[in-house]
C-alpha cells in the first residue's frame, strides 16, 4: 500500500458505512407508521454530531487553529443538515395530518 493515500481509503469506509446505513435507514422507514419521527431522530443526531465538533473545536482553538476552524466548519455544517432533517420532518408531520 505504499505511495497510496490512507486517507482515500478511510473515506472508502465511511462511504461504505453509509450506504449501509441508508440500507437501514430504508428498512425502518418502511417499517415506521410515519417519517417524521425517524427525520427528527436523524435531526437529533446531528445537533449532537454537531455539538460534538464544537466542543472539539473549541478545546483545539489555541493549539491548532487550521484544524479548529476545520472542525468548527464542519459543524456549521451539520447544523445545516440537521435543519433540513428537521424540516423535513415538519413537512411530513404536515403531509400526515393532511391524512387524517
Amino acid at each position: 500500500m505504499s505511495g497510496t493515500d490512507p486517507g482515500l481509503h478511510v473515506l472508502d469506509l465511511y462511504a461504505r458505512l453509509a450506504a449501509n446505513r441508508a440500507v437501514d435507514a430504508r428498512i425502518a422507514l418502511r417499517h415506521s407508521q410515519s417519517a417524521d419521527e425517524l427525520l427528527a431522530q436523524s435531526a437529533q443526531a446531528l445537533e449532537d454530531a454537531a455539538g460534538t465538533l464544537t466542543l472539539a473545536s473549541e478545546m483545539y482553538a489555541e493549539d491548532r487553529e487550521k484544524f479548529s476552524e476545520l472542525l468548527s466548519q464542519q459543524a456549521t455544517a451539520m447544523v445545516v443538515l440537521a435543519a433540513q432533517f428537521e424540516q423535513a420532518a415538519d413537512l411530513a408531520r404536515a403531509e400526515h395530518g393532511c391524512e387524517r
